[in-house]
């Protein structure tokens, strides 16, 4: 059973997924399954993860689940959740590569604190989020509350479900979402911890729409 279920959402730039689906293969030290969900890609997705599936059993931890529409974000979320058997779910983009021992890291800041919510900071971009309170050692990492979720975050099966956001509300905007989770107290752009850990990411913008046929 696995401890973790990491639930990616894709919509082509599959030259971003399969980066992302290789780091986690690397940098995973505890139980997981990588869930992918494919809202409808067009640019040979679902080709290439056939392909993958009868040809390698390298990715022994990955299923994947094609949409037959572009759900979004959020409907992509509670699909894959659907899906999902771990104790903790896990939002990971598909253009975000995580550093060594990133699942633990997480783990160890949900069991350790009170906190509901926890996240990777992201090093290498211009923006930086705002601190909402001081630096808190965990072990020997540090974590503070920051203003909002972004692309990678963990919480506990019992929190996410908990949430109740339908996938038409999710297509809302973030301060929808916010007004919906006030009353549980489950305000994900409030409640997230920016993980002060090692942690990179690589994006880049191809040319050639079609490069799923060269990867």
């Amino acid at each position: 059973m696995p401890q973790v279920s990491i639930i990616t959402r894709c919509l082509n730039r599959l030259e971003y997924t399969a980066q992302v689906i290789d780091a986690v293969e690397r940098f995973s030290k505890v139980p997981y399954e990588h869930i992918i969900i494919d809202n409808a890609s067009s640019d040979g997705t679902p080709e290439w993860f056939q392909w993958m599936s009868e040809n390698t059993p390298w990715y022994k931890n990955l299923r994947y689940y094609r949409m037959d529409r572009n759900c979004g974000d959020w409907g992509g979320m509670l699909a894959g959740f659907a899906q999902a058997k771990g104790e903790y779910i896990v939002q990971l983009d598909n253009d975000i590569i995580p550093c060594d021992e990133w699942l633990t890291a997480m783990l160890t800041v949900l069991k350790e604190t009170d906190y509901k919510v926890v996240m990777l900071k992201r090093d290498n971009v211009a923006w930086k989020l705002k601190p909402l309170s001081t630096v808190r050692k965990v072990g020997d990492l540090e974590v503070v509350r920051v203003e909002r979720a972004v692309a990678c975050y963990m919480m506990s099966r019992e929190n996410f479900a908990s949430l109740q956001i339908t996938e038409k509300q999710g297509m809302k905007s973030k301060y929808m979402m916010a007004k919906k989770l006030k009353p549980i107290g489950k305000i994900l752009n409030r409640t997230c911890i920016e993980l002060q850990a090692d942690f990179q990411r690589k994006k880049y913008n191809p040319k050639n729409p079609q490069i799923w046929e060269t990867v």
